[in-house]
């Protein structure tokens, strides 16, 4: 199936969101090179376990379009973040539910975190602890869609969900 100008721009919009184009200050034009376009789908294609074509095709808008964390992907061996901060080694993980999402109230929230915990210790080497008081490794707090809560708005189902940053250095 041929993508119409609508889907295209949708894909562009995405790749540049999620760090995979980057918009120098110093151009005027929004316009992007065919092989900067390219690299950018083939980087997502490979990190999303597609195949690398890099064209913007059905399957890869598709999986544009899954519900997501709203901080950008690229975090590999070539980034800047990567060479400073190297690969966190810690397997078992405490985290810390500081509020609790108002749609599900507190026994469905922590349910719903327990098991998204399982999905993970189930296909890593990774454990995870709830941990109801002091410092924990993974912190989770529920905030709609206040905009002063973060720079990067969450912009409900089907978009931006959630937020994840790096592991503090030195933990």
């Amino acid at each position: 199936a041929t993508l119409n100008s609508m889907e295209e721009e949708e894909a562009l919009d995405f790749l540049l969101q999620f760090g995979y184009l980057q918009k120098p200050l110093e151009r005027f034009s929004h316009k992007f090179t065919e092989e900067e376009i390219e690299v950018a789908l083939r980087a997502f294609q490979f990190a999303s376990g597609l195949p690398t074509t890099g064209e913007v095709d059905m399957a890869t808008l598709s999986q544009m379009r899954q519900p997501r964390c709203g901080v950008d992907d690229p975090f590999n061996e070539r980034t800047l973040k990567y060479r400073l901060l190297g690969r966190w080694h810690k397997k078992h993980l405490t985290y810390r539910i500081y509020s609790y999402s108002k749609d599900l109230g507190i026994p469905a929230t922590r349910t719903a975190i327990q098991t998204a915990f399982k999905y993970w210790s189930d296909v890593t080497q990774l454990t995870f602890q709830e941990v109801r008081t002091g410092r924990a490794d993974i912190r989770l707090s529920f905030h709609g869609a206040s905009p002063w809560i973060c720079s990067r708005a969450f912009d409900g189902p089907g978009h931006v969900l959630a937020h994840a940053d790096i592991p503090e250095l030195g933990t």
